[in-house]
């Protein structure tokens, strides 16, 4: 499977309005949540490698220790992949072996 680059100002325009001024969330926080919810969607397809850390802080006016700890979440749930100098990807975290599967699939 082959990893295509999302550009920043695709994954921008994707993320819509993701700030809600009024919340008491903190901003990594919600930009982790509208991240997971473009990936849950299919809208940020797996393997998909997102623009760096630098260039979506800028992108996004905020700073980068906010971008670091929204896809350092991310990376713990299991959705992104990360190796240094090569960025981020999409992946599907494994389902937790002690959970069933979901209803009508045979295990």
């Amino acid at each position: 499977m082959s990893t295509r680059r999302f550009g920043t100002q695709s994954l921008v325009r994707l993320l819509g309005n993701w700030q809600e001024s009024t919340s008491r969330t903190p901003l990594w926080r919600q930009l982790a949540e509208a991240l997971r919810l473009l990936i849950l969607d299919g809208r940020l397809t797996l393997q998909t490698r997102l623009p760096g850390e630098r260039e979506l802080a800028a992108a996004l006016n905020v700073s980068r220790t906010t971008i670091a700890s929204a896809l350092g979440q991310l990376r713990e749930e299991g959705f992104l992949y990360s190796r240094q100098g090569s960025g981020s990807r999409i992946v599907l975290p494994e389902r937790p072996a002690d959970l069933p599967p979901p209803s009508g699939i045979p295990s």
